[in-house]
C-alpha cells in the first residue's frame, strides 16, 4: 500500500492525463508513467524487505 501522499499525488496526476482526454500534455503523461515506476519500485523493495 503506498503512502497517502504518494497516492494522492498518483491521483492527481491521473486526473490530469485523463481529463486531458489526449496526450496534449506529454509531460504529464511520463510524470505519471515515472511516478507510477517509481511507486512500484518502492512496492518491491519493501516486498523484499519482508
Amino acid at each position: 500500500n503506498l503512502p497517502k501522499e504518494t497516492q494522492q499525488e498518483l491521483n492527481e496526476i491521473q486526473v490530469e492525463v485523463q481529463g486531458s482526454g489526449n496526450v496534449s500534455r506529454p509531460e504529464a503523461a511520463s510524470s505519471y508513467k515515472e511516478l507510477v515506476e517509481y511507486c512500484e519500485r518502492i512496492i518491491l523493495e519493501e516486498a523484499d524487505e519482508k
